[in-house]
């Protein structure tokens, strides 16, 4: 699991994880190193993504951000390494994999390496999210990615073998699940999550590890005290403590003043108020007479159930509509910070000291949120849309439906209603103001059952390509069936009318080809091949996950191979080579992709039988992961056929099969069977170095 921020945001995650450990499930918690301590003490495994100095910077840099503009965004991320932490963060996950019993589980919006790993691996994910703004700016958010992180964001995808992101807000959305962490009555009090969210309830804060009331609290309590707090972080507006115990003192009750930085409240304190590092909230809440606060769901959710009422001081959206979500249940009050006030806090305030008691439901909380991440466990592919049109997994769900649509046509063209007993996927009908047509290559209308080119006309055509009028002209045509001026959008896709009136889509008219998420023209690919001296002629075919090339000529494979990676991304690379005598041909004369032979290697060293224990070891995985029937001790992983996906699955079949975590690093840096196997002997030789003599007698025992 990974997650992000300050305490409301860190420790439901830790509440969740104890959760599932209990559950008999193996946690780890990325996040901030100050964390460790409640992590490990509850027998997790902690990974630190940043030093305790680095996270108290990055929480001191954030409030001003909280009213920025974009370009601000950029700037934080850069300041505080946060690119830097994505990174680790993705590539520890991906290092950690185990297939069919890893589930990633991330914050939603900010831990964005879960679902980067889960694409690489074709993973179950999960976002959890534990305010309703995080959804409400899900779009804020995915625009402010696309428009100031995208490079950097894009960047490392291409270093995973992962297409750049065409767009965030789809891609936020495309976690194999997702859980909210408050209850029904919240949600319908304001806007309501999406659809595809599933509401578990809430978590009452950390119950683990209490203080003891002090006697000093308990006086105050039976003396129907307020209690005043700003949560356990130091992300407040710097005026809330004065406006807050300002206000205490005007309606002349007690206060409990719950603050773990002394620092941040006024030096002088009323008389009758007392402030305390940590309080048992559990027993606290529900004894005080109300509630001041500054809106972070925990503490509003823990006085809502226990009756308590509440004034909150919101300052930032995310508070401010938990404030206006509490007003809306009829649970409390709220002020936007420009009307903090002493004194219209402390009416606010002695109000809420003569309502009724009221208490709401958490609903289910941790334990439906732990059985619905239960439920992705053991998946080893993606739980997509692909596999939602399934017999099997159509049932699990009430409602399905399939949208198509190019960018071009704004997205959604077409839709169609799976039924509970779904044949070969439709891609429907068109939707509100939208004609499409299946036309022959004269442009005349294809009847039932007869294949052709899928065009779309009506309200969501694009203008065009910015700059690219010939683009433009070719696939933005005239509309000889609508009105004057009217155009149709080329789609490039074969499809037909079923006799249901439904579309079938049937694949593409050209050579596209798709490769691990990219589209690749192979007829690119081909050209810049022939731009290497010695090759005649190339042929490029996709086969799985993989391209395979075709050179005639007498061009050598590693010059090839350099050659190209100076001229083409990594994902249009081959990854294996196969030489011919002549490519096989059509009648008409051309290359007959078809009758391509199945790949046959090109080595650069001649076979060698892999002579260790461990050079065998890496010989088999490869050889099961890349199809092969032998590798040899100085065959290049690269060479004979892997990539950085294939790396990954490498690095996870070692793991699974001899406990130990080989960094993907190392495919990359001992490319070779005998080299790889060094490595793996040398990390072998290190863990044993660091055993007492004891732990080594042990496992040298019969």
């Amino acid at each position: 699991m990974s997650t992000h921020g300050s305490h409301g945001d860190v420790l439901p995650f830790v509440a969740l994880g104890r959760v599932l450990q209990g559950r008999g499930h193996e946690v780890e918690i990325l996040t901030h190193a100050p964390f460790a301590p409640i992590v490990e003490q509850s027998g997790m495994t902690f990974t630190p993504i940043d030093t305790a100095e680095e996270y108290d910077r990055n929480l001191a840099d954030t409030p001003p951000l909280l009213a920025s503009g974009l370009e601000r965004w950029r700037a934080y991320y850069e300041r505080n390494h946060l690119f830097d932490q994505i990174t680790f963060e993705t590539n520890h996950l991906i290092n950690r994999y185990i297939p069919g019993k890893t589930v990633f589980v991330g914050r939603h919006t900010t831990a964005i390496s879960t679902l980067f790993a889960g694409e690489v691996l074709d993973a179950p994910t999960a976002w959890v999210a534990v305010t309703p703004i995080q959804y409400m700016s899900e779009r804020g958010i995915a625009h402010m990615y696309a428009r100031t992180m995208s490079d950097h964001l894009d960047g490392l995808r291409a270093g995973l073998g992962l297409p750049p992101v065409a767009d965030w807000t789809a891609w936020f959305a495309s976690a194999h699940l997702d859980v909210a962490l408050w209850p029904e009555w919240f949600d319908r009090a304001g806007t309501p999550a999406p659809r595809r969210v599933r509401l578990t309830g809430a978590p009452l804060g950390d119950d683990t590890d209490l203080p003891e009331l002090p006697a000093e609290a308990v006086e105050l309590l039976d003396r129907n005290a307020v209690l005043l707090t700003g949560g356990t972080g130091r992300m407040l507006h710097g005026r809330f403590y004065e406006v807050a115990v300002e206000a205490c003192r005007l309606v002349g009750r007690p206060a409990l003043l719950a603050v773990r930085h002394r620092d941040l409240v006024p030096e002088k304190l009323p008389d009758g108020m007392r402030w305390f590092p940590r309080l048992p909230f559990p027993q606290v809440m529900p004894r005080v007479g109300a509630v001041l606060h500054h809106g972070g769901i925990g503490t509003l959710i823990r006085a809502a159930t226990a009756g308590t009422p509440q004034v909150v001081l919101a300052h930032g959206f995310d508070r401010s509509e938990n404030g206006a979500r509490l007003t809306a249940a009829k649970l409390g009050s709220w002020l936007p910070e420009a009307r903090w006030t002493p004194e219209e806090t402390a009416s606010l305030l002695t109000d809420a000291l003569a309502q009724p008691r009221t208490s709401v439901p958490a609903d289910h909380g941790l334990t439906a949120a732990a059985e619905a991440i239960e439920e992705l466990a053991g998946s080893t592919v993606a739980y997509s849309a692909r596999h939602l049109l399934t017999r099997d997994l159509r049932p699990r769900l009430h409602r399905l439906v399939n949208v198509y649509g190019p960018t071009e046509t704004t997205i959604w063209s077409t839709t169609w209603e799976v039924p509970a007993e779904p044949a070969e996927p439709r891609i429907g009908r068109p939707i509100a103001n939208t004609q499409v047509y299946v036309l022959d290559r004269r442009g005349g209308v294809t009847p039932a059952f007869v294949a052709g080119e899928l065009l779309i006309g009506g309200a969501g055509v694009a203008g065009g390509y910015h700059g690219r009028k010939d683009l433009t002209a070719d696939r933005f045509v005239p509309d000889p069936f609508g009105p004057p001026g009217a155009r149709l959008y080329r789609t490039g896709d074969r499809a037909r009318w079923r006799p249901d009136g439904q579309l079938e889509f049937l694949g593409r008219l050209d050579n596209q080809i798709k490769v691990r998420g990219f589209r690749v023209e192979p007829g690119e690919v081909e050209a810049a091949i022939l731009t290497c001296p010695g090759v005649d002629q190339a042929a490029v075919v996709a086969r799985g996950d993989i391209l395979l090339g075709y050179v005639v000529g007498a061009a050598d494979i590693a010059d090839l191979r350099d050659h190209l990676e100076r001229i083409l991304p990594q994902y249009m690379m081959p990854a294996l080579w196969t030489r011919l005598p002549a490519l096989p041909l059509t009648i008409s004369g051309k290359v007959d992709r078809k009758s391509l032979p199945d790949p046959v290697p090109e080595r650069a060293a001649a076979y060698v039988e892999p002579r260790t224990d461990a050079e065998r070891l890496v010989a088999e995985i490869w050889a099961e992961v890349l199809g092969l029937d032998r590798v040899g001790a100085h065959d290049d992983f690269f060479t004979v056929g892997g990539h950085s996906l294939i790396a990954v699955r490498v690095a996870a079949r070692l793991r699974a099969t001899i406990e130990l975590d080989v960094p993907i690093r190392n495919l990359f840096t001992r490319r070779t069977v005998a080299d790889l196997a060094r490595a793996i002997e040398e990390l072998i030789t290190a863990e044993l170095g660091d055993l007492s003599e004891e732990e080594a007698g042990r496992l040298a025992a019969p």
